[in-house]
């Protein structure tokens, strides 16, 4: 489950107002493109339990698209539903059952499929890839591109700098507005910690626990105009 020694999914697990919620990072094996999808794991689960559902009308037609399906469900690596899933063992079998499940479908190549299909079932099994992936694409160009969701990094006043330090600008002043990993507008408040928001060296801002995520997957080219990443300034305002 790699991409020339890169992984294609990574996930991370934390709490928000009290539901346990999942950041999934994902990288098409044919476009390279990178993007982020959230979801608890009640959301997960009714996609799964969806695809099988489909899956075993398309095997009892004995269509192509249920061989496509077969690596993906039913998974003896989807986790099972728990009474506790905000335990760390919960949600560590989660991250790695769905590392295999999401590995396996970006794999699949299910969300590059045209939706013009003439099977209704093969139709329904397409969108319903492409809508939970929010792919960021469509390469078929044959249905408007599904609107990417991003929630802002938590503030952390623990996070550490390892970035040389720079006045910020006014906010009228920047030049993206918001962070474009995330989709997320910056705010005054969180120009107030040093270094949540970092510059790149061709002037384009991000909250820096998501570039950091961006560099970890291997990328070394800005998200916004894809020009090298020389060095990067960590940003403040008092």
């Amino acid at each position: 489950m790699d991409l020339n020694g890169v992984e294609r999914v990574r996930i991370e697990a934390y709490v928000e107002k009290g539901v346990v919620m999942y950041r999934i990072a994902l990288i098409c094996p044919v476009m390279g493109q990178w993007w982020t999808i959230l979801a608890r794991y009640s959301k997960i689960r009714s996609f799964y339990d969806r695809l099988c559902s489909l899956q075993l009308s398309l095997q009892w037609e004995k269509h192509t698209f249920a061989e496509a399906l077969s690596t993906v469900v039913p998974s003896a690596w989807f986790p099972r539903r728990r009474l506790s899933s905000s335990s760390i063992r919960v949600q560590t079998e989660r991250i790695r059952g769905f590392q295999a499940f999401f590995g396996n479908l970006l794999s699949a190549k299910l969300h590059l499929a045209s939706r013009r299909q003439s099977h209704t079932v093969v139709r329904d099994l397409v969108v319903l890839v492409q809508t939970f992936l929010r792919t960021p694409y469509n390469p078929a160009e044959d249905a408007p591109p599904l609107p990417p969701v991003g929630t802002a990094p938590e503030m952390d006043d623990d996070i550490p700098v390892g970035v040389p330090l720079s006045e910020a600008p006014a906010i009228a002043a920047l030049f993206n507005n918001d962070c474009t990993i995330c989709l997320v507008a910056f705010t005054h408040d969180e120009f107030q910690t040093a270094g949540h928001i970092v510059k790149t060296s061709c002037d384009h801002l991000f909250h820096a626990s998501c570039i950091d995520s961006w560099i970890g997957l291997a990328k070394t080219t800005c998200p916004l105009c894809r020009d090298h990443i020389a060095h990067i300034t960590g940003l403040y305002n008092d």
